[in-house]
């Protein structure tokens, strides 16, 4: 029975001593009564008898009763040196004062314990992310990678007083090691770390997502698994959360390319997925065909310069697309935005870039642009200006033939303008790719759209041939082109010359985690020294193009004869920014990068103007539309040491030009390959 009697006291002890700060803090209160309560028995000692009544520590002001004593007794728990005035009093008196005085001592050092427990477990919860956060209009990004700090900067530079709230899988402290390490402290932003499962809905509301502006979804990779799983388990968690008003902007990154079908399933198509490994990849493949699209794509995700617009202009309704074009002097159309209902009711737009010039505007349609701020002017009050090399001051109303109305314009100079052809033989080149990961097939299936099957494909990692080919059987088809794999170290200078890399003609460094290395951009940098050191005395030498993962190595690769450097967690974070805030952007971006529709094409100058011969950016323009091609803007051969490398995307429509031999329009154009070749 007794024995029974202490377990339950212990369990209850123990119970409230569990409780945390509270439950130390009401035993510590309970004891400190209780020995008050015992210091009180000094009273049936003969506390006030007249033995003493000469002692100066027992005082009788008040009644000589219960609140002096309860007073005497209190006191030396409070003070423990109270003891000593106790001297000369009554053998139980002095005691009773002893004990109490004593155990004055260990409530004292209990309760300052206590204290400082509280403290370190206060400490500790933030140190772990536990509390709740009581921000509101905050952007919330859920999930953790090396995209973060890229999306904070850019945040930053758009918004003032920015508050980012970050929910991830990760302890605190780590995250703020990183952002600390990475500078992410210093770009003005108030940050709150928040360590948690962005796909729990009680952790959603801990961190206030019903009250954020805007919310990112990163892919988080958990003790080496697949990173989008977590991704798609949040993105579920967001369908379902009980908004309690209209739903913030959402966007959502995924890992591999694979996984967007899964993750636009679970958000019931209504967020719009970016997938960083397809989306690299394919900067690396385009860049790989033509020097310097890379400088195009980084001012059309950024938020400097030329970006893309959506207007709907009344005044071009009924024009073909071509005569619009002219209409607008600081702005380049370049294609048309339908709107309709999906399904469940929610908005669906449909983007046709660069449509045929005598495609009809519809009334309800927008016009999609590119231009340098939302403040989109036309000039269709007037005649449409449209300037010609044999007439460059020529006011001309555009033609009758099949045009929007107006008079026939005078004959135009034609006789040199560059005719394209219907369909373009598929290239037929080596490709030479050092390094291998996840993204690899991607990369391949991308050059397998353009490139014909006598084109060889010589993929260089740590990995054998049955595992380098095990990773590309994850695209589920065939490369039509030649593939073939080595097992070498790029960094061993006798194995990369034996690769001849001087007769590729394209070179693509990748990041390489077939080795397992914590730091891939310091093998990217060291195989490029390699690489600059081989080709250095070559006559010809290939198009490089290599990707880093820190932007901070960038500067180191400036000079080391890279034509094209992709800094993969600035692209993807540009998109992912620039979609969580339009989310019809990820259809152009999407059409954009994909081979074998749309796409941003560098052709030479003399395609569409006689070198050495004054125009204005119209007369570009004229030549484009009867090539089927947009003309986006100019790249100028004596500007080429540039930061800019002598880029001018959307210049005003009367700009004069005068172009020579190496400059380069940007047009947009779909370039049809005949796959029988």
């Amino acid at each position: 029975m007794l024995k029974s009697f202490r377990e339950h006291l212990q369990y209850r002890f123990d119970d409230l001593f569990s409780r945390g700060s509270w439950g130390k803090f009401l035993l510590l209160l309970t004891f400190t009564a209780c020995v008050v309560l015992f210091g009180m028995l000094a009273y049936f000692l003969g506390l006030f008898s007249p033995a003493n009544g000469q002692v100066e520590g027992i005082g009788r002001a008040i009644d000589a009763g219960f609140w002096d004593t309860l007073w005497w007794s209190a006191k030396h728990v409070v003070d423990p040196s109270f003891f000593a005035s106790n001297y000369g009093a009554t053998a139980g008196v002095v005691a009773i004062s002893l004990v109490v005085s004593i155990a004055g001592l260990v409530i004292f050092g209990a309760l300052i314990s206590f204290i400082s427990t509280g403290i370190e477990e206060r400490l500790e919860a933030l140190r772990r992310g536990n509390s709740a956060v009581k921000e509101s209009g905050h952007v919330l990004i859920l999930g953790w990678n090396e995209q973060v700090v890229e999306v904070i900067a850019i945040l930053a530079a758009r918004l003032r007083r920015l508050r980012v709230v970050i929910l991830a899988p990760r302890d605190v402290t780590e995250m703020q090691e990183s952002l600390r390490a990475s500078g992410g402290y210093r770009l003005g932003a108030k940050i709150v770390l928040r360590c948690g499962s962005p796909g729990n809905r009680s952790e959603l509301e801990r961190v206030a997502a019903g009250r954020a502006r805007s919310v990112m979804v990163l892919s988080t990779s958990r003790g080496g698994g697949d990173a989008d799983i977590e991704a798609v388990k949040t993105l579920l968690a967001l369908a379902v959360y009980p908004w309690p008003s209209a739903r913030p902007r959402i966007a959502c990154e995924i890992a591999r390319a694979r996984g967007v079908d899964i993750a636009r399933s679970a958000s019931g198509g209504q967020v719009p997925i970016v997938s960083s490994g397809e989306t690299v990849s394919r900067m690396l493949f385009q860049a790989s065909r033509q020097s310097g699209v890379v400088a195009i794509y980084d001012e059309l995700f950024s938020f400097v310069g030329a970006g893309i617009r959506f207007k709907q202009v009344t005044g071009c309704a009924g024009m073909r697309f071509g005569d619009a074009a002219y209409a607008f002097p600081t702005a380049t159309l370049i294609g048309i935005s339908t709107a309709g209902a999906a399904a469940d009711g929610t908005a669906h737009y449909h983007c046709l870039l660069g449509p045929p010039a005598s495609r009809i505007i519809g009334t309800q349609e927008w016009l999609i642009f590119l231009a340098h701020s939302d403040d989109i002017v036309d000039q269709l009050d007037r005649p449409v200006f449209r300037s010609t090399v044999s007439m460059p001051k020529a006011f001309l109303l555009l033609p009758t033939e099949g045009s929007s109305g107006g008079q026939q314009a005078p004959s135009v100079y034609t006789s040199e303008v560059s005719r394209g052809e219907k369909y373009l033989a598929p290239s037929h080149e080596r490709i030479l790719v050092l390094g291998c990961n996840p993204s690899l097939h991607d990369l391949i299936a991308e050059h397998d759209a353009c490139v014909g099957a006598e084109t060889e494909i010589v993929v260089v990692s740590g990995h054998g041939d049955d595992k380098a080919r095990a990773i590309l059987a994850q695209s589920r088809t065939k490369p039509r082109a030649k593939l073939g794999f080595v097992q070498a170290d790029t960094l061993n200078r006798a194995a990369l010359q034996a690769l001849a890399p001087h007769a590729c003609d394209a070179i693509v460094v990748i990041a390489d985690d077939s080795r397992g290395e914590i730091d891939p951009d310091a093998r990217t940098v060291m195989t490029l020294v390699l690489l600059q050191d081989l080709l250095r005395s070559r006559p010809q030498r290939p198009r490089v193009v290599a990707e880093i993962h820190d932007a901070a190595n960038e500067a180191l690769v400036a000079g080391l004869g890279v034509d094209d450097l992709v800094i993969s967690p600035r692209v993807v974070s540009r998109q992912l920014v620039q979609i969580s805030q339009q989310a019809v952007l990820a259809e152009i971006y999407h059409e954009l990068l994909s081979s074998g529709g749309v796409e941003i094409y560098l052709k030479p100058a003399s395609r569409y103007v006689v070198p050495g011969r004054d125009c204005v950016f119209n007369d570009v323009v004229y030549s484009a539309q009867r090539l089927g091609e947009v003309a986006l803007g100019v790249r100028l051969a004596k500007d080429n040491a540039g930061t800019a490398r002598g880029l001018r995307l959307n210049p005003p429509k009367d700009a004069r030009l005068g172009f020579v031999d190496g400059d380069m329009i940007v047009v947009l154009a779909e370039e049809l390959y005949d796959r029988r070749v």
